[in-house]
C-alpha cells in the first residue's frame, strides 16, 4: 500500500470517528513520505481528537515546516493550542492564518474562538460576523456566534444565532440543546422544553440534552406548593381564634392553586407536543434508576 492510499484511509477513518485507525494510517503515510505535509496534517487532526495535545502540536509543526504558507495548517495549530488552554499562542497562529488567506472563513472563525477564550468579546463577535459574511451557509459559524452571546448572557442574540444555524441544519442536536439553554434564561421554559426534546430526538444519547430536558420539564410539570401556603398550616396549630377559618381557607386555596397550575401546564404541554410527556416519563425513570 502506498502513501496516497494510507492518507485516504486515514481521512476515511477520521470521517468515521475512528481516530486510532487514523493515527495508525497517517503514521504509515508519514513514514512512507516524510516530506509530504498532508500525512502530518492528518496525524495532527487524529491526535487532537484523542486529546494527545503535545503529539498533535508536534505533528502540526512538522506539517508547517514543510508548508509554512498554508492558512489551513496555521488554523490547525491554533485549534490545537486553544484546546490545550493556550489561547494567546493560539491567537497568533489564527492571525497568521487570516493574513495568509484573508478570505478563509475558517481562519476568521478560529480567530474569533481564540478571542472569545481570551474574553475579548466584541472582537470575537466581529470576527464571527466576518466569517459568516464569507460563508453564510455554514451552520457551525452561526452556532459559535450563539455560544459567544450565550456566554455573555445576551440570550436574545444567542437565540437569533442558533435559529440561523438551525435554518441551515435543522437536526443539529448540539444547537437545539443550546437554543433550549438560551430560552430557559429568557424564562420561556415551555419552548425550551420543546427544543431539548428535539435535541434528544436528533441524538438520544446527548447527555446534556437529557439533563436539561429533565430539569426544565420537572420545573414545568412538578411545581411544589409555595412555602407561604404550607407554612400557614403552622399558624393553624399555633394560633386558635377568629382567624382559624381564614387561615385554613388560604392554605386550601394555595394548595389547589398549585395543583391547578401543574395540571394546566401538563395539558398545555401535551397540546404543544404530546410526545414530550413520554420523554419526561422516560427521563424520570432514568433519574430514579441513577442513569441520568
Amino acid at each position: 500500500m502506498n502513501a496516497i492510499e494510507q492518507r485516504m484511509r486515514a481521512a476515511s477513518a477520521l470521517a468515521l470517528g475512528r481516530s486510532d485507525v487514523a493515527v495508525r494510517e497517517a503514521g504509515l503515510a508519514v513514514a512512507a513520505e516524510p516530506e509530504n505535509p498532508d500525512g502530518y496534517e492528518l496525524l495532527a487532526r487524529a491526535l487532537l481528537r484523542m486529546n494527545r495535545m503535545q503529539e498533535a502540536f508536534d505533528a502540526a509543526k512538522a506539517a508547517l515546516n514543510r508548508e509554512p504558507n498554508s492558512s489551513t495548517l496555521h488554523v490547525l495549530r491554533a485549534q490545537i493550542l486553544r484546546c490545550d488552554k493556550q489561547p494567546e499562542a493560539a491567537l497568533k497562529s489564527a492571525i497568521a492564518a487570516t493574513q495568509l488567506e484573508p478570505d478563509n472563513p475558517g481562519a476568521h472563525a478560529e480567530r474569533a474562538l481564540c478571542l472569545d477564550a481570551l474574553a475579548r468579546f466584541d472582537e470575537a463577535v466581529a470576527s464571527f460576523e466576518l466569517a459568516i459574511e464569507l460563508a453564510p451557509h455554514v451552520a457551525t459559524l452561526h452556532h459559535w456566534l450563539g455560544d459567544a452571546y450565550l456566554g455573555k448572557g445576551m440570550c436574545r442574540e444567542a437565540e437569533t444565532a442558533y435559529r440561523a444555524a438551525l435554518a441551515i441544519e435543522p437536526n443539529c442536536a448540539g444547537t437545539l440543546n443550546n437554543l433550549g439553554c438560551a430560552l430557559v434564561k429568557l424564562n420561556r421554559k415551555r419552548s425550551a422544553a420543546l427544543a431539548f426534546k428535539a435535541a434528544l430526538l436528533a441524538d438520544p444519547e446527548l447527555q446534556l440534552a437529557k439533563e436539561n430536558a429533565h430539569i426544565t420539564l420537572l420545573d414545568l410539570l412538578k411545581r411544589r406548593p409555595k412555602l407561604w401556603g404550607v407554612g400557614s398550616l403552622w399558624f393553624v396549630f399555633l394560633f386558635r381564634g377568629p382567624g382559624l377559618a381564614l387561615l385554613l381557607l388560604v392554605t386550601v386555596f394555595a394548595l389547589l392553586f398549585q395543583m391547578g397550575r401543574r395540571i394546566w401546564d401538563r395539558v398545555q404541554l401535551r397540546k404543544a407536543d404530546p410526545q414530550i410527556l413520554q420523554i419526561f416519563d422516560r427521563l424520570e425513570a432514568d433519574a430514579k434508576s441513577g442513569h441520568l
